[in-house]
């Protein structure tokens, strides 16, 4: 027989049940909370030493939830004496291998920073090797029995609007799972956050309940320009056109870490959603295998609607780097490229047709291949560009134009036309990284005569067009950034 108390906190999507039972056997008691939002049970047992309380809870199960606090209320035995179980904890799950995680619940005030080393030691069930890395911080160690020994420990502070890969390595898969049990109060889901268009932003996603990407981002949407998580990715070539392709789970979960890169910095707060969640159920890739690695590129791929194929993977050197199932015309690909072996390195794109003979497996090594730096496309083999911060390669040609940007940005050189030396100015309405590139009358890349940020206002340079080509004719001068892309024609005497 089980005798049951139950209370919910809308706050936090929580149901809590104090769950009494084998009073024969002299009785036990546990509370569990069951987080709806994440469907995560958690069970704690509570003791209670007098045995008439323990059997009036048991006919007349008792709880309160006071939901200001997060605090149950129960009965404890004679004299008003009362059990106080603070719920403001959790225990936050990670995966083997590799995860992408933020925190939003930690012993702290506001978003203050706790210790990393201190907080990441509490791990249960604790790995023989770890890592933590917040862009170019990071924390490594190796660990023998209870003893954590920590090579490194540039990421000394975690916060919960930022977001973390974690690396671990276990000598057996660990049977409960590893975990941080984590108590203190959830970052306040107003709280402001600032992202930069000169650099990645590492996010924490601390909202308690699922957001459709689009509903989290509405205050910032159409200046994205690149959305990543662990599972998924979106590209966009520039600000407010379409994203060329949807993932098929397009949902922020709570503690989920997010990559963003934009076109335009700025400050915002994760919104409210007004999408409704439907239930997905994310397909796999069963033909090409890959590894999960602690990054990735995204790769978009346009199919031939007359040439479909059920799955695409991304290979090097024979190799498969990352691969999807196809879910529309346009895919993309987590592209696991970044470590050395690939630099330099054509890659390949492999599609997979299931048929009654067991499938088709169609390799194609030359493409239409997007240039980022320059807007347009070209017929090419491609190869690992560590500039590019995605791969795009279209059915056929496209010169992607956005004038709106231009009539923003003024550019300008002189003279023209030149014997050698050419001056440009840039009159910018915002900070930008600015690539600076030479094509020959046929639009082919001559050269990058620059890369760089340059600051809101005027901006001047120059350089001589010798050294980067010694014919003479029709050349193009392309300006590309976040909020520039300008093509100025140029004659060399």
């Amino acid at each position: 027989m089980y005798n049951v108390a139950i209370q919910y906190n809308p706050d936090n999507s929580t149901l809590y049940f104090l769950d009494i039972n084998n009073i024969k056997s002299g009785g036990s008691m546990y509370v569990y909370s069951y987080d709806l939002n994440n469907e995560y049970l958690k069970k704690y047992p509570i003791g209670i030493r007098e045995k008439s309380i323990f059997l009036i809870l048991y006919i007349y199960p008792k709880m309160v939830l006071n939901t200001n606090t997060n605090q149950l209320c129960i009965p404890g035995g004679d004299h008003s004496k009362v059990i106080v179980l603070d719920n403001n904890f959790e225990q936050k799950r990670i995966e083997p291998k590799i995860d992408w995680v933020s925190f939003p619940r930690l012993n702290r005030t506001g978003n203050n920073a706790v210790d990393g080393t201190d907080f990441f030691e509490t791990m249960r069930r604790r790995p023989y090797s770890f890592k933590a890395q917040h862009k170019e911080e990071y924390s490594k160690a190796t660990i023998n029995e209870t003893i954590w020994n920590w090579s490194d420990t540039i990421l000394d502070e975690i916060i919960s609007s930022k977001g973390y890969k974690l690396e671990t390595h276990f000598n057996e898969n660990p049977l409960e799972g590893a975990h941080f049990a984590i108590w203190g109060t959830r970052l306040d889901p107003n709280t402001s956050m600032t992202i930069s268009n000169a650099e990645e932003n590492w996010l924490g996603y601390f909202l308690p309940y699922p957001c459709h990407v689009k509903d989290a981002f509405r205050k910032c949407w159409d200046k994205i320009k690149i959305i990543k998580t662990q599972d998924w990715s979106m590209v966009r070539l520039a600000p407010g056109t379409p994203f060329l392709s949807y993932p098929q789970d397009p949902y922020l979960y709570d503690a989920d870490m997010v990559i963003v890169e934009m076109f335009e910095s700025v400050t915002f707060e994760w919104d409210a959603p007004t999408i409704p969640i439907l239930p997905s159920q994310t397909q796999h890739p069963q033909y090409f295998h890959y590894t999960e690695e602690m990054d990735y590129v995204p790769v978009v791929v346009e199919l031939d609607p007359n040439d479909p194929a059920d799955e695409i993977g991304v290979f090097v050197n024979g190799e498969c780097q990352g691969a999807s199932v196809v879910t529309g015309s346009v895919t993309t690909i987590n592209a696991y490229i970044l470590d050395s072996i690939s630099h330099g390195e054509p890659i390949e794109i492999r599609t997979w047709t299931s048929s009654k003979d067991g499938g088709k497996t169609n390799v194609h090594k030359q493409y239409f291949v997007y240039n980022p730096e320059t807007g347009t496309s070209s017929k090419s083999i491609l190869v690992k560009n560590d500039n590019w911060p995605f791969y795009y390669l279209p059915l056929k040609k496209v010169n992607t134009v956005i004038p709106e940007l231009n009539q923003k940005v003024n550019v300008s050189i002189h003279p023209n036309p030149t014997t050698g030396l050419v001056s440009y100015s840039i009159k910018n309405r915002l900070e930008d990284k600015v690539t600076i590139t030479l094509h020959d009358a046929t639009g082919k890349l001559v050269s990058v005569i620059n890369s760089g940020f340059i600051a809101t206002g005027n901006n001047s340079g120059s350089f001589n067009i010798d050294k980067y080509t010694k014919a003479k004719g029709l050349f193009y001068l392309s300006f590309t950034g976040n909020t520039i892309q300008a093509t100025e024609k140029i004659i060399v005497l």
